[in-house]
């Protein structure tokens, strides 16, 4: 009872209670917006607009080139006058990739979607900007507070001027302009604070030679952000392409499951900077320590999930799509899984040295889970009379996946830890 009291106290809880004002208030702004979107646009284009960001949040991943994922850990681990330095040439080889990126995800989003050229590019900018983004930084030098005023807000801020548009002018197209121009806005302030204030020096121009081997320092890295991404959006891209007539169920199933790991990431953002920051041993220590931390979070958050999903999912659009509980079922496993493997391999297996497992283990995980995905997916063509068919058999193999990814991690964040 006496740790029970003192639990407030610890450290840890004091950062994950400040890193959560940004991931709670997008998180409830997301969740108004769906019977904002689904009243004004229709329940058929909202699923089109998630098919979009699933497209685009693959592409943000590429662009930030793994930084998300490994720079929390090395930012932390840095001496002061170093990390300006190390954020300044993510900028510069970040930025180059935007340039790549943005027409390649504009074609794919049309093709997809068979949306307009327009459409695309808005969802394009709006969504793919992310990718420049300073939050791994600001996690790593544990600025909650900056990570929330340009950062995040101006992301929020940006959803909330897009839902009142939408509430004037039923356009997608104003929707998403009105989140490109804040995304924008707070990209170019979140780098400014980040690049241009702190002590030491920085270099911005780079040779050829330095750019690629910056770009293959963090290989494990973007092995791991990429082929994760990759699996997180090929879901819905395979529901969209093979079982059409489930989208609807599919994308409320998993805007829930992703709210869960929005629920999840003040934590792990916490726990990124928490274990590497006290030495070698007591990283072990903390490290054994994050995984029942994981454990606790996968077990309750799946059982909430299971609880509420039909009456929020029939409440949110308006009795128009309601998730069944054999689906969400399924995308809790899921979600219990995805929480062990998030922990145990961006917080834990990074800050002990892991990053090569890390990174075969996302590889893997994409290439087995995405082979399961599409036959899932199939399953529509051979039960044909169950329209839920392929989004069930999409959900099975995500939570076969991430159940997966979670045993392996474990066991070798408790082989590195000993």
């Amino acid at each position: 009872m006496n740790a029970l009291r003192g639990i407030h106290r610890h450290p840890l809880v004091k950062r994950t209670a400040l890193f959560s004002a940004s991931i709670g208030l997008s998180t409830i702004v997301g969740i108004f917006s769906i019977p904002i979107l689904v009243s004004q646009l229709g329940a058929s284009l909202w699923a089109i607009l998630a098919v979009f960001q699933s497209v685009c949040a693959f592409f943000a991943v590429f662009i930030a080139w793994g930084w998300g994922a490994t720079g929390p850990s090395i930012v932390a681990g840095l001496p002061v006058d170093e990390r300006r330095q190390l954020y300044a040439t993510s900028v510069v080889a970040r930025v180059l990739l935007f340039v790549v990126a943005v027409p390649v995800a504009i074609v794919v989003g049309v093709l997809v979607t068979q949306e307009s050229w327009l459409v695309a590019t808005l969802a394009a900018l709006a969504y793919l900007l992310p990718g420049l983004s300073a939050a791994w930084f600001f996690i790593g030098t544990n600025r909650p507070i900056k990570l929330f005023l340009l950062d995040s807000f101006p992301v929020i801020l940006g959803n909330i001027v897009g839902l009142v548009v939408v509430l004037i002018v039923p356009s997608l197209e104003a929707y998403l302009a009105s989140i490109a121009v804040f995304s924008l806005v707070g990209v170019v302030a979140a780098n400014a604070s980040a690049s241009l204030s702190g002590p030491g020096a920085v270099v911005w121009r780079h040779s050829p030679r330095s750019l690629f081997d910056t770009y293959k320092s963090q290989l494990a890295g973007v092995t791991t952000t990429v082929t994760s991404s990759f699996y997180s959006s090929i879901p819905t891209v395979a529901v969209r392409l093979f079982a059409p007539q489930a989208l609807e169920v599919f994308v409320m199933a998993d805007r829930l499951y992703r709210y869960g790991v929005l629920v999840l990431a003040p934590i792990l953002q916490s726990i990124q900077s928490w274990i590497p920051e006290s030495g070698v041993a007591e990283a072990k220590r903390r490290s054994r320590q994050s995984l029942t931390i994981g454990i606790g979070i996968g077990v309750l958050g799946a059982v909430f999930l299971v609880i509420f999903a039909a009456p929020v999912s029939s409440l949110l659009t308006h009795g128009e799509v309601v998730v069944p509980l054999g689906l969400m079922v399924l995308m809790s496993i899921a979600f219990a899984g995805d929480a062990v493997a998030q922990v145990t391999g961006l917080a834990g297996l990074v800050a002990l040295g892991g990053s090569r497992q890390l990174a075969l283990s996302a590889l893997f995980g994409t290439l087995a889970g995405s082979g399961l995905v599409l036959l899932g997916a199939s399953m529509a063509s051979v039960f044909g009379s169950e329209p839920t068919a392929g989004a069930v058999g999409v959900a099975a193999a995500i939570a076969l996946t991430c159940v997966g990814l979670a045993t392996y991690r474990s066991a070798v964040l408790v082989r590195l830890a000993r």
